[in-house]
């Protein structure tokens, strides 16, 4: 769905960037800004800048919490890993990796407890974190593709890039 105007444009540069949706939009918008910025005046563009950035940050809070194609990544730095992995596979039905790493700081070996997750699932993943180790250090990172299992079936992937070659193939 769009509104209109840019909306078109930045849904395509979202499609075929990394780029979140509303990130496009502000990039879109951004751009009539500026021209608009030597029309109307600075001060008026100013307040539009400022209602774009705050209307991209609600459209990608909105877009990542009822779904996309997008997953989160979360890196577990827990004593509790071994409590939180069960916890993952078996509230989230998803499975993690663990990987080993050494503190900087303290020097002690650690394990990070490393899970992809759908983006509706990564609010109850912080709170089994929370509940098993209030001490955990977590960070997340937007995943664009996760395949495999749980996820895209890989052969999903490639039957839909090889229909996209024969499209563009200049045989045609």
């Amino acid at each position: 769905a769009n509104t209109g105007g840019t909306d078109i444009l930045a849904q395509i540069l979202a499609r075929f960037t990394p780029l979140p949706l509303g990130t496009a939009l502000f990039l879109c918008d951004a751009s009539v800004i500026v021209f608009g910025a030597m029309v109307f005046g600075l001060e008026r563009a100013l307040f539009a800048v400022i209602t774009l950035y705050l209307s991209g940050q609600m459209v990608n809070f909105v877009v990542m919490n009822l779904g996309t194609k997008y997953a989160k990544t979360a890196y577990i730095v827990s004593e509790h890993h071994e409590a939180i992995g069960k916890r993952i596979i078996t509230e989230l039905h998803h499975g993690g990796t663990l990987i080993s790493g050494v503190g900087i700081f303290t020097g002690r070996e650690r394990t990070i407890l490393l899970a992809v997750v759908h983006n509706q699932q990564i609010n109850h993943l912080t709170q089994i974190v929370h509940q098993e180790d209030p001490k955990a250090f977590m960070f997340v990172h937007e995943t664009y593709q996760a395949l495999g299992e749980g996820f895209v079936p890989m052969q999903n992937l490639i039957k839909l890039e090889e229909k996209r070659s024969k499209q563009n193939s200049p045989n045609r």
